[in-house]
């Protein structure tokens, strides 16, 4: 009896890379923004070095010079197991991540005011609770990938909607609980490369279309959740496009700012303001790194970043410094994006971050490689460091609580993964696209 099989589709890492390359540099172009310079030649520099050892660590884990395609045999019985375990698991998670957060933390106290709800977040809570509901709730991240992959082999059901739609459930609760679109991003990106690679997404004209309008609502929802929780902290959220921490060196032009002034409820205002919003936030990352580059000399966070949830657990477990105040002490500009090499700068120093920069993008490529060769159990780290690669012009968000979850849950997963056994051992061989 013949096996049903997927066919995957692994993008090269390095096409990925280029792919937000072509998006920050269209956006930098195209933006209303008057970008503040304040490093020196020698920060430019570091920053393309850096890039140039991530690029060549992709290309040496990788090995390959263009995407590939692999035949993964999957196990009907096994693969529907799998689904189904990582949806109760990851339910049960963000049931118990709710309940911390919501009587725990705030004592049934929520409201509509963002910032009041996190006020009440960082006041308080249960380390070991909250370590559980993140880990199992960061499950959920890697439903859609599972799901598509058993769609991709024949096997349809009407209720794998339904997963689906539990699975964006946790990003929506940091949304309307803290107004916080981190995690949405991050689930948004795994669920892109998730169906791209299996297949689930094939682009068209009709679906570029469709990607363009929902990118549009997105980021006027972005938009319009930031414009909320400017005015719930007593500031003008027009202003702030040039005043607040990020705007720093990436303020907003004049001539937006006069526009929006003079127009704050149209709809166009409305699409303006969280398009150059979205700018904003896009772009001053490179900015915050030549401004970083040029006034650090040494590590001054020694790790803490990069392994901020161990490194908060170990803390908890033994006692120890607060590691949230120990980065928050060593960093020149808390709470704004440095791109992905900022983090590696602070922790390791600029030599140190030259290693780190072409080790994570070996470890990237050599991800996308085992996958290639049908080690399924590495496919939540690969969906990951994938879904991650488009924003290395942005921020590094395996430093951030939520990227640092998911990379940890990838662990457990993996090994429910191999004792599942969803795949079977064929003679099929690996195909180049």
């Amino acid at each position: 009896m013949n096996t049903p099989q997927a066919t995957l589709r692994i993008l090269s890492p390095l096409k990925i890379y280029f792919l937000g390359l072509s998006v920050y540099i269209a956006l930098w172009v195209l933006s209303p923004i008057d970008f503040n310079f304040q490093g020196d030649v020698d920060s430019v520099v570091l920053f393309f070095f850096y890039n140039l050892l991530f690029a060549l660590g992709l290309c040496v884990g990788y090995r390959r010079k263009s995407e590939s395609k692999t035949h993964i045999p999957v196990n009907k019985k096994n693969i529907h197991s799998l689904i189904n375990t990582i949806a109760w698991l990851g339910s049960i998670g963000l049931l118990i991540r709710c309940f911390e957060r919501i009587f725990i933390r705030s004592g049934g106290a929520i409201s509509t005011d963002f910032i009041a709800n996190r006020e009440m977040i960082s006041a308080g809570g249960s380390g070991s609770i909250a370590l559980i509901g993140s880990l199992l709730s960061s499950f959920l991240y890697f439903l859609p990938f599972f799901i598509f992959l058993a769609r991709a082999t024949g096997f349809r059901y009407r209720y794998h909607y339904l997963l689906l739609f539990a699975s964006l459930l946790n990003p929506l609760f940091d949304v309307a609980f803290q107004g916080s679109r981190s995690s949405l991003v991050m689930y948004i990106s795994i669920f892109a490369i998730s169906a791209i690679t299996t297949g689930f997404l094939k682009f068209n004209i009709k679906k570029i279309i469709l990607v363009a309008l929902l990118s549009i609502a997105f980021i006027w929802f972005g938009g319009s959740i930031f414009w909320q929780r400017t005015i719930q902290l007593g500031l003008d959220p027009i202003a702030s496009m040039q005043t607040s921490g990020y705007a720093i060196f990436a303020p907003a032009s004049d001539t937006v700012l006069t526009y929006l002034t003079n127009d704050k409820s149209s709809i166009i205002s409305g699409l303006l303001f969280s398009a150059v919003n979205f700018s904003q936030y896009f772009l001053h990352g490179m900015y915050e790194f030549f401004y970083l580059a040029a006034n650090t000399n040494s590590a001054t966070t020694f790790g803490l970043q990069t392994l901020y949830i161990p490194a908060k657990i170990v803390t908890t477990i033994f006692g120890g410094p607060d590691v949230g105040t120990l980065n928050a002490s060593g960093v020149l500009r808390p709470g704004v994006y440095t791109t992905f090499f900022g983090p590696l700068l602070y922790d390791f120093g600029p030599t140190g971050g030259a290693f780190a920069s072409f080790f994570f993008g070996g470890l990237t490529g050599l991800l996308h490689r085992l996958i290639y060769k049908q080690k399924m159990i590495w496919a939540p780290l690969y969906l990951i460091f994938s879904a991650f690669l488009p924003f290395v012009f942005v921020v590094n968000l395996f430093t951030s609580g939520g990227g640092q979850y998911a990379i940890i849950s990838a662990i457990p997963l993996a090994l429910l993964i191999k004792s599942k056994r969803i795949t079977k051992k064929t003679d099929q061989t690996n195909t180049l696209s």
